[in-house]
């Protein structure tokens, strides 16, 4: 936790926010030990490609919003943000139940108000929570079509979609045009989101228009065919 902490006040987080950080940091190696919840266990991986890297998103989001993070795993980026931004309102869905228990005690032993969903969010997309969100945030989930079609649904018109990517997200934004458009997307806005030495992007787009109701469509039609 030590290291963690450090290596956060040197890239300038803010005191209590790095401390904050830093637990979430121990809390997820503990619970490492028990559950597969990330490959990342370094404590200079842990800083840089999880909670800087999630970090990044936090100048695209208003005050006050409703934030939903789409597989979110062990937590990210939505710990993270919920931390660094206690103004957001931060829902974290994933298709893994066990994943999803030690999350919502990372959530409630850091005292955020984030809270989790399960379930499959080309599912969960035709309920009560459609339109609900002012933003979806995601990380290593999918290829960015895929991904685009089953987060459109969430978003209110005028929120915004934020992918996750690497150093083919370009690639991959063009690869997801047709699917943007389709899904009631803007065009897609690659950003350079570098943390440290490791190359990150952030890819976003406005929503527009509404989705259609028949989007997003079953999972097995959403590979087989994407948009």
């Amino acid at each position: 936790m030590d290291e963690v902490l450090q290596l956060l006040l040197k890239n300038n987080i803010e005191e209590n926010v790095a401390k904050g950080l830093a637990k979430y940091a121990e809390l997820l190696s503990e619970a490492n030990k028990k559950a597969n919840l990330t490959r990342i266990t370094s404590p200079e991986d842990v800083v840089y490609k999880h909670l800087l890297d999630s970090l990044t998103a936090v100048p695209y989001l208003k005050n006050g919003i409703k934030v939903l993070d789409i597989g979110t795993g062990g937590g990210i980026p939505g710990i993270p943000l919920a931390v660094a931004r206690p103004d957001l309102k931060i829902t974290m869905l994933d298709a893994t139940e066990n994943k999803l228990k030690f999350v919502a005690g990372f959530a409630e032993e850091l005292h955020t108000t984030a809270k989790v969903v399960w379930g499959r969010a080309e599912m969960l997309a035709h309920g009560e929570m459609r339109g609900a969100f002012d933003a979806v945030v995601s990380r290593a989930v999918a290829a960015l079509p895929v991904l685009t079609e089953i987060s459109a649904a969430f978003i209110k018109k005028g929120g915004l979609f934020i992918a996750y990517k690497g150093m083919n997200a370009a690639e991959e934004a063009k690869e997801a045009a047709s699917a943007a458009k389709k899904c009631g997307f803007g065009p897609f806005r690659v950003i350079d989101a570098k943390v440290g030495e490791f190359e990150h992007k952030l890819v976003i787009a406005e929503k527009i228009a509404e989705t259609a109701p028949s989007i997003p469509r079953t999972w097995a039609k959403i590979k087989s065919k994407p948009f």
